[in-house]
């Protein structure tokens, strides 16, 4: 990874507990804020069978979905419209509550775009169970975004 790209990363990191991953197409780098400073460590695993993940934020060759992307955690979209619809309905089951904000992300996909954020839904639904499951004492375990985990699972099931 070029130094550039490694600053342009760096620059969108602004809270603590924020962690990037980068896959170069031969490294795997993991970009996290610690102790008050950006650290970039390179490993991961490379499956035996490589998934072709697909590119969320699509073409972005003017830098304007990073624009998005940036904007969209700076405003901490997703952070709010979980913890305030887990505020209001402590009575519900987190399975339930899940499944709730879930059928509720077109209205949260709709206060986007009213902020000039045009994200993919897959994305922002990915971001909202990754919020969830972190008020959660439970792994983030998820198959729907996970592809390189279902084939593993996929795998497996043929395997038995």
């Amino acid at each position: 990874m070029s130094q550039d790209a490694v600053v342009k990363v760096k620059d969108r990191i602004r809270k603590k507990g924020v962690r990037w991953q980068i896959n170069d197409g031969e490294n795997i780098y993991t970009i996290k804020k610690e102790e008050g400073k950006l650290k970039v460590y390179i490993g991961g695993v490379h499956p035996d069978i490589e998934i072709e993940q697909p590119n969320l934020l699509g073409d972005d060759e003017d830098g304007e979905k990073m624009k998005m992307v940036t904007k969209f955690y700076e405003g901490e979209y997703v952070n709010n419209f979980v913890y305030n619809y887990m505020d209001e309905h402590k009575d519900q089951t987190p399975d339930e509550q899940l499944e709730s904000l879930f059928a509720n992300v077109p209205e949260l996909m709709k206060t986007l775009e009213e902020n000039g954020i045009t994200l993919n839904e897959r994305l922002i639904r990915m971001y909202v169970r990754r919020t969830f499951i972190s008020t959660q004492n439970a792994p983030n375990i998820d198959l729907e975004n996970d592809l390189q985990l279902a084939r593993a699972v996929e795998e497996i099931k043929k395997q038995i």
